[in-house]
């Protein structure tokens, strides 16, 4: 694979950061608006059933769009052999799975209460559960081809979709609220297939043949390393809104959801990193940029650590401007929830360091270690400090991950934690000379 100068990454960084705070903007206001039209006991439900999605999804994926991302960013395989195999995978386990995890939520009887509801959307689950699996290899494929521009309008159409549909079908249909946000993820789910197929067949024209058998076993073989790496970051993200609802109920969890959705409004920047660094550090030559991680661990962590005081000071306004005086009592969970969205963006850095790395279940280790402490930490203070209690149980198993990756990848490059934490001095003047140089680009 070519190598990108220095100035090629430079641009793909402030494509993406400008891209990923104009769809931050729009899906802050697709939440709000969704908030505010349902009120807390169905934005409850309605994460709830996202919830059930996503760790569905994660159980079923086998680490095969994190295969994808490998190998072609190491072009081991024909490009058309793993689309096809994404497709077949995507469409026949998807479905086979999904439908699966459905029957078992059903044998443990996880469709009561408040949550009977839900059991009226098992098919819609299935389907989204299919559509995921397609689109997350779909995204990972292009972002390996280093097709960054495209990806970050992509980006974009995901977070202005769903908003566009889900007005259209509140306003045209005879339909409810929720049933209007749940159509609107579908659509978007499908119009995106569409678009990165349309895309991808520039790259790969032709027939994808579905089941070719060297493309399976390759993808297979790396994505199972890295399986339970997937299925544990998952759960790491969403079992604390699963226990949310099932100990304290929708209503809270629809507390909870807002107070997450304000603090991962400070992920824009290490999201804005991870998108073009991606297939940097998948390739083949990415053990030889020794540089790299560091400072983009230093970058990030300073933007996070001014991000996290701006929301500890501002955060309420904030919560009661985007959702109303109603979610008000989000702010208290979502203050305990900054220490470990810092430790997520520490994470999500590292972990493809590592994973380029071919150290796919060595990650998985980790996020496993994460998830249990997660799990039984979540399990002791929710029932004795409700919202807060789930806030600092995450906040922990984040900050717990991302000293355990850091140890792992001390292993190759022993560094002082120091030296991750915040910017050095020459730091700054290499920030203020990119800044500088870009404005320059731009003008001319």
């Amino acid at each position: 694979m070519k190598q990108r100068t220095r100035k090629q990454l430079l641009d793909e960084i402030s494509q993406s950061f400008i891209a990923k705070v104009v769809s931050i903007i729009v899906r802050v206001l697709r939440v709000a608006l969704i908030a505010r039209i349902l009120g807390p006991f169905d934005r409850g439900i309605f994460a709830l059933l996202n919830s059930v999605v996503e760790i569905t999804f994660a159980a079923g994926n086998c680490g095969y769009s994190t295969a994808l991302a490998y190998h072609v960013s190491h072009r081991s395989l024909p490009l058309k052999a793993m689309l096809g195999s994404l497709t077949a995978f995507s469409i026949l386990f998807g479905l086979l799975f999904a439908s699966f995890a459905m029957v078992i939520l059903g044998v443990v009887n996880f469709w009561q209460g408040e949550r009977t509801v839900l059991q009226g959307y098992t098919f819609v689950m299935v389907v989204l559960v299919v559509l995921f699996l397609w689109v997350d290899g779909l995204y990972k494929v292009l972002n390996a081809l280093n097709e960054v521009t495209k990806l970050n309008k992509l980006r974009i159409l995901e977070s202005l979709i769903p908003l566009i549909i889900f007005l259209l079908a509140w306003w045209l249909l005879p339909i409810t609220p929720f049933n209007a946000a749940v159509l609107s993820g579908l659509v978007t789910w499908i119009v995106l297939i569409l678009l990165i197929i349309l895309l991808l067949k520039r790259h790969a024209p032709g027939h994808w043949p579905l089941f070719n058998k060297k493309a399976h076993r390759k993808l297979i073989g790396y994505g199972a390393r890295g399986h339970f790496e997937g299925v544990f970051r998952f759960l790491l993200l969403r079992q604390d809104f699963l226990l949310v609802g099932l100990l304290l109920g929708a209503e809270p969890l629809g507390y909870y959801a807002m107070a997450s959705s304000a603090a991962e409004l400070m992920l824009v920047m290490p999201e804005a990193l991870t998108t073009p660094l991606l297939s940097f550090f998948m390739g083949p030559d990415a053990a030889r940029n020794k540089d790299v991680t560091p400072l983009a661990l230093r970058l990030t962590n300073t933007i996070m650590l001014f991000g996290a005081l701006a929301l500890v000071l501002f955060g309420y306004w904030l919560i009661v401007l985007l959702f109303g005086h109603a979610y008000s009592s989000a702010y208290e969970p979502m203050v305990f929830l900054l220490p470990g969205i810092i430790g997520l963006s520490f994470c999500s850095i590292i972990r493809l360091d590592l994973l380029g790395k071919n150290r796919p279940g060595a990650v998985s280790i980790v996020a496993a270690c994460a998830c249990a402490v997660n799990l039984i930490a979540n399990l002791l203070l929710i029932p004795e400090l409700g919202l807060v209690g789930a806030a600092i149980s995450s906040s922990v198993a984040y900050l717990l991950a991302a000293v355990l990756l850091f140890r792992l990848y001390r292993q190759t490059h022993p560094l002082h934690w120091t030296l991750v934490c915040w910017l050095q001095q020459d730091d700054w003047q290499k920030v203020g000379g990119w800044i500088k140089e870009w404005i320059t680009k731009r003008r001319k």
